[in-house]
């Protein structure tokens, strides 16, 4: 941080964003309690720097390590996030590649399938490359609901239109024709 007014600005954002949890971060980290201090305050002075959360997912050194364009910015990784990141689908720890075991399974199934063409999805997907998250888990998290392909050969969208079976399913789509839809002979384009 470089003046006060960049101080202040960045308070501002934060505070305004309502993404800083103010009983994580007080109750979470016993010096703030006991010192009595403003915990955005603490945060963007030190907090980020001593590797503390301001809420319970955003890990600041993941999202740093994860996006290079966050240090070339000069932003506080959260104010970052809040202003860019969060917009970007960007993701903000370790554990929310994965939330569950049908995420974890699919991930599976799509990356042993040898079928997800990573370089047609980034390239058709400039989003995905510039947030430098992982081509399948996006799929899987964003891509599947905004009707994205996994590869030219298939393509979303008409999958779920003419195999509503599928689509009442709520499974994965690529991940049936993985599965099923390949065997079964149905069409993917």
């Amino acid at each position: 941080m470089n003046n006060i007014l960049t101080f202040y600005k960045w308070k501002k954002i934060i505070t305004k964003s309502k993404l800083f949890d103010f009983r994580y971060y007080f109750f979470t980290y016993s010096d703030i309690r006991l010192g009595d201090i403003d915990p955005v305050s603490h945060y963007i002075k030190y907090g980020e720097k001593e590797g503390r959360f301001p809420n319970r997912n955003f890990d600041p050194k993941y999202y740093r390590d994860t996006y290079p364009d966050v240090d070339a910015s000069e932003l506080n990784a959260f104010v970052h996030y809040i202003l860019y990141g969060k917009q970007q689908d960007r993701f903000v720890n370790h554990g929310q590649y994965i939330q569950n075991e049908e995420e974890l399974y699919w991930y599976k199934i799509i990356s042993e399938s040898g079928m997800f063409d990573v370089s047609y999805y980034l390239e058709s997907n400039s989003e995905v490359l510039n947030a430098s998250v992982d081509p399948i888990m996006h799929y899987i998290k964003n891509g599947v609901s905004q009707k994205k392909n996994p590869s030219k050969s298939f393509d979303t969208y008409f999958y779920l239109h003419f195999h509503k079976d599928v689509q009442a399913s709520n499974m994965n789509p690529f991940v049936h024709y993985i599965l099923y839809g390949k065997k079964e002979g149905r069409c993917c384009s």
